[in-house]
């Protein structure tokens, strides 16, 4: 199996194509499962800056604006907050 970064877009696209028909869940395409990763990282608590650099961004703003679901970074937002009042318990 060759490596993603061996893969040729329209490579890349047929084989996000197969896993989502294995799995039986909706097709995607591939810039799409950027904007998932970025939501869900953020809502995780996972901070900005680091989604930015795991996306490729140098900014966290582009991240936050172009790819994060509002609500995930809202959410994300107070996770950490609460985790630092709890005394980093959650």
């Amino acid at each position: 199996m060759k490596r993603l970064s061996d893969m040729t877009a329209d490579e890349v696209i047929a084989a996000v194509k197969r896993v989502c028909v294995a799995a039986k869940v909706p097709v995607v395409c591939p810039h799409g499962l950027r904007g998932t990763h970025a939501s869900v990282a953020t809502a995780a608590g996972m901070s900005p800056d680091v989604v930015a650099g795991a996306l490729g961004h140098e900014d966290s703003r582009t991240t936050l604006r172009h790819y994060a679901d509002g609500q995930a970074v809202s959410d994300g937002a107070q996770g950490r907050a609460l985790k630092v009042i709890t005394g980093g318990r959650r």
